[in-house]
């Protein structure tokens, strides 16, 4: 990831069964006594011997919730900068077992990272992910394809035009409830005032992708990243949630398309995030949308902007918007949680919405842990329940014990299962838990 073609924090370019009663709103978190059940359905997923570290875990699942798919980023080598390759694992059991990792790999684009996969209604997968070279080739944002009943994606197809001279990041998928594949991702390049960004909405279609700008260039504001894409189950309205802004001042938008993705207006722009917001650079944001609504994610932070590092978050936004714009904003992260990295939305069937998030007291804290906040609308936030840990509270890309850009989070009925990093020693490995998310 990078900011308008500068180093950035999440890819850092060279030159993503019962959980028991926590502590109350004012009191830190005591380890020992903040006991979970979950651990006992922890299952690493990732491990295979052609890769060293593992980390950017995303999950989608079926329409029936037996089939799931997780995915993630693979390094060949203990070295966050090395070159690797794609992994993935299936489950046709809802998650108690899982195949042995696949891997896709796409010759030119040996660091191949960032990826995301959806589920479409047919019950196939999709996965995009953005292929990086170490000798020069140019960005591609990249797709490959699981047919129904299938347990292994086909060869990996370029989305993104060949030759363009753009530089792409940070890539995401979502499958409308008709079955039109679409894939959002960041396109940057260089003007006559510098590096300016624009948003990019690919559009599968039976000739091939087709492509929109959804959000154009602002010279004002050239920064524009960490997009989220979710496709309304019934309508079909499309959300592009993103961050966009300078360096000094960034903030979330949204653009909705009503015709599938085809096309996003400019009159269906709608502001995310307050002005009093100091929204935080991080490429966790994420959305969910259901019945014309969409509900998005973010982050707010008082850290100063430093490439290479995540700000570590004092709140975590959860804003319920309609066509008109933002009708509610509510927070997720309570006091006693101390801070948050990489927080992941997601909402269950009965309309209740679940952030997942690593909660630490300060940088570095070795006692953090992956909880999980619900809020149902009109009630109060709940207190935070422990899904995992303990894990390092670590916001330096790539450092010892750095669990990745993002996790990946789906909900059947009321358990949420959910993919994440864990540490291994020195290794960082893909696990896959389950947890019983009723109050």
């Amino acid at each position: 990831m990078r900011f308008a073609g500068t180093v950035a924090l999440a890819t850092l370019v060279l030159p993503s069964l019962v959980a028991c009663r926590g502590a109350d709103a004012t009191e830190p978190h005591d380890v020992e006594s903040d006991a979970i059940a979950s651990r006992s359905t922890r299952r690493l997923v990732s491990v295979s011997p052609a890769s060293a570290i593992e980390s950017e875990p995303h999950l989608a699942q079926s329409a029936d919730g037996r089939t799931l798919v997780v995915a993630w980023t693979a390094r060949r080598e203990h070295d966050w900068m090395s070159e690797g390759h794609i992994g993935y694992a299936f489950s046709r059991d809802g998650g108690k077992t899982w195949s042995a990792p696949g891997v896709l790999d796409h010759a030119g684009h040996e660091r191949q990272v960032n990826v995301k996969v959806a589920a479409a209604p047919d019950g196939g997968f999709w996965l995009v992910w953005l292929g990086r070279s170490a000798v020069g080739t140019p960005d591609a944002i990249l797709a490959a394809h699981a047919p129904p009943g299938a347990s292994v994606f086909g060869p990996p197809m370029e989305i993104t035009s060949t030759g363009s001279g753009l530089a792409y990041d940070l890539p995401t998928v979502s499958v409308t409830g008709d079955g039109a594949v679409l894939a959002a991702y960041n396109a940057a390049e260089e003007g006559a005032d510098g590096p300016c960004a624009s948003n990019v909405v690919a559009r599968r279609t039976a000739s091939g992708w087709s492509r929109v700008v959804a959000s154009p260039c602002d010279v004002g504001r050239p920064i524009q990243n960490i997009n989220a894409l979710c496709a309304d189950p019934v309508t079909r309205r499309v959300w592009l949630a993103y961050v966009i802004g300078t360096e000094a001042a960034m903030r979330v938008e949204a653009r909705f398309s009503d015709d599938g993705g085809a096309t996003f207006p400019a009159v269906n722009r709608v502001d995310v995030s307050p002005s009093s917001d100091r929204v935080a650079f991080n490429p966790s944001l994420t959305c969910t949308a259901d019945g014309g609504r969409a509900w998005v994610a973010y982050g707010t932070t008082k850290d100063p902007i430093e490439p290479g590092v995540f700000g570590k978050l004092d709140a975590i936004r959860v804003a319920r918007l309609n066509a008109r714009g933002r009708e509610d904003l509510r927070d997720a992260l309570a006091p006693a949680d101390g801070h948050a990295l990489q927080p992941a939305l997601v909402r269950d069937g009965g309309g209740r919405s679940h952030v997942v998030y690593l909660a630490g007291r300060a940088a570095g804290d070795p006692n953090a842990t992956l909880r999980f906040a619900t809020l149902e609308d009109r009630r109060p936030a709940s207190r935070s329940r422990r899904i995992d840990g303990p894990f390092l509270f670590e916001q330096t890309w790539g450092a010892p014990g750095f669990l990745g850009d993002y996790f990946g989070v789906v909900a059947w009925g009321t358990e949420l299962r959910i993919a994440h990093a864990v540490q291994a020693g020195d290794d960082v490995h893909v696990a896959f838990t389950r947890v019983d998310a009723r109050p």
